[in-house]
């Protein structure tokens, strides 16, 4: 049996329908549905995959879950849950939902020796103008970066320094694909080209966006690492980057070149985003690549499959 938190989300949804496309439906999906701003998008998800049940985290006993007979068959946790909100302001909501959710996780998933693999971020490197290792001093500039930064840290410090651990933290850097219409204002810069474009023919951009660079990665390529690592056992701080970085402003014009039509428009950086905006992003993935064979999507061919499918969805 397999545990996934925010299995209803965009990497989560994404991971259940390969895990049911590789016949695993043993499932169980769990939601915070109520401070959920997509009730509609999550439950509608629901009818095109297999699963067991669909548990509400505000509402779980851990102690009766896990002292049934059924704990023993669990074998992994994927822990994809959490605020993604990087404006977020609200410090004590993140600590609770983001930190203290996954020490509980952590904690849990030792004490009965099932494996976990849960989502970090490449925002607690904060700005570098290099590709950064896991080894890197991480750098958080807002309080979303923080709450993945403090995890990290637990894990590191509390768990992999004093026993041998059977949990992986992959340090997603910036993920786009289908199923991620949830995300709201934190959907991807692909996502939200397509709106734009849809809606009035343009793409908006900040100025000086020629110099914002991030390293994209493309959703399945995410799905095959967390698949990797749940029929291996490794343990540690994987960064998850394709190694390559591109300009905002490349990839508007990447959108436009497969879309077919569009233009280009530049707006004022906001002044809300000023020192708490990663201006640089780029995975050293040799930890990762020393370990397994995969061979990343390219931004063209992301593009171009990520269109086939909102041209048809949305």
């Amino acid at each position: 049996m397999i545990i996934v938190t925010g299995g209803l989300g965009f990497i989560g949804y994404n991971l259940i329908q390969h895990l049911n496309s590789i016949g695993i439906s043993d499932i169980i999906i769990i939601e915070n549905l109520k401070k959920s701003n997509s009730v509609d998008i999550k439950l509608r998800r629901l009818k095109n995959i297999k699963f067991i049940d669909l548990l509400d985290r505000e509402n779980i006993d851990w102690n009766s879950f896990f002292t049934s007979s059924t704990f023993k068959k669990f074998r992994c946790i994927f822990h994809l849950g959490a605020c993604t909100d990087t404006t977020e302001k609200n410090i004590n909501y993140l600590l609770e939902n983001n930190y203290e959710w996954t020490k509980k996780l952590i904690y849990i998933s030792h004490q009965y020796g099932i494996r976990m693999i849960y989502a970090s971020s490449a925002s607690v490197y904060g700005n570098k103008n290099y590709a950064v290792n896991e080894e890197d001093q991480p750098d958080p500039l807002n309080y979303y970066a923080y709450s993945k930064f403090l995890i990290d840290n637990y894990f590191l410090n509390s768990i992999l320094s004093k026993m041998k651990s059977n949990i992986v933290g992959l340090r997603y850097f910036n993920v786009y694909g289908p199923h991620e219409e949830n995300k709201n204002n934190m959907s991807s810069v692909i996502f939200k080209f397509f709106n734009q474009i849809r809606k009035e023919g343009k793409i908006y951009l900040f100025e000086g966006s020629e110099n914002f660079r991030r390293d994209f990665i493309y959703v399945e390529d995410i799905i095959k690492i967390n698949i990797f690592f749940m029929n291996n056992e490794y343990s540690g701080i994987y960064n998850c980057g394709t190694g390559k970085s591109e300009s905002f402003l490349n990839v508007a014009k990447i959108f436009i070149e497969k879309i077919g039509y569009g233009e280009i428009e530049f707006i004022p950086f906001p002044e809300n985003l000023k020192h708490h905006y990663q201006t640089f992003t780029q995975a050293n993935n040799k930890k990762l690549l020393n370990i397994m064979n995969i061979k990343f999507t390219t931004l063209q061919e992301g593009i171009e499959k990520y269109l086939e499918y909102l041209k048809k969805s949305i």
